[in-house]
């Protein structure tokens, strides 16, 4: 993990020491976040790690619903909080964990009261909430799942009314929520370009390289979606 400080316009970098238990867990770090409290999250290859930016020292966090893994560590890949102030967590091999609100604080310890989900799939690679408040995940095996909070269950949106057979992701690696378009959840997929799934109307289109339009997308691997203050999507 590499610190930059506009100040000193200088990088620190974090590296994982074997002899030393507050170093961070591993060197492949797939997410940051940082929540609403200001504690920095930090999810690896081989677990989860919370900062502490007074001392420069990383805290193992386990979550007390994982099965007993110690030969095989949680591989974090992302971290998301709602707006309830909870924390979403997707690992590759081990599905999606929530931790509540209340069970996030300063002197919780090196242990996280979560509940794990079963979603069919138990590799997460990217978690969002759209605009009725519900947390949609994108797996590996290119499906989308969206949290129905009364019934505490996941339910797919990729079907094959919504989402024809040619368009079909191998992976979502990233969903895109944009505000002014409050329906749309874009993906980002690799192979099959960006995905535009209405969920509203329970409706799907696609975004696509063609080689015979220079002003179509430049290629069908996409991994990040934002837009601007113009307006514009990158």
């Amino acid at each position: 993990l590499a610190f930059y400080n506009p100040l000193t316009e200088a990088f620190t970098n974090f590296l994982h020491d074997d002899t030393n238990p507050q170093s961070i867990k591993d060197n492949y770090v797939w997410t940051i976040l940082e929540d609403s409290k200001g504690t920095l999250w930090v999810g690896t290859r081989k677990g989860l790690c919370r900062f502490d930016p007074d001392n420069k020292i990383f805290e193992s966090v386990n979550l007390s619903s994982q099965p007993n893994i110690k030969n095989n560590p949680l591989n974090v890949q992302a971290i998301f909080e709602d707006k309830k102030g909870s924390l979403w967590i997707g690992t590759r091999n081990a599905g999606l964990f929530k931790v509540d609100n209340e069970n996030i604080k300063p002197n919780t310890g090196s242990s996280l009261i979560a509940t794990q989900f079963n979603i069919g799939n138990a590799d997460v690679r990217t978690i969002v909430e759209d605009v009725g408040g519900a947390v949609c995940i994108g797996t590996f095996g290119g499906r989308l799942y969206r949290y129905n909070e009364e019934e505490e269950t996941f339910h797919s949106l990729l079907t094959e009314r919504t989402n024809p057979a040619d368009a079909d992701p191998k992976n979502i690696r990233t969903i895109f929520y944009d505000r002014f378009l409050p329906d749309i959840l874009w993906l980002g997929t690799e192979e099959a370009g960006i995905i535009l799934v209405d969920t509203k109307r329970n409706e799907s289109s696609r975004i696509e390289f063609n080689p015979l339009y220079a002003t179509s997308l430049s290629g069908n691997m996409v991994y990040a979606i934002c837009r601007d203050r113009s307006g514009v999507y990158w």
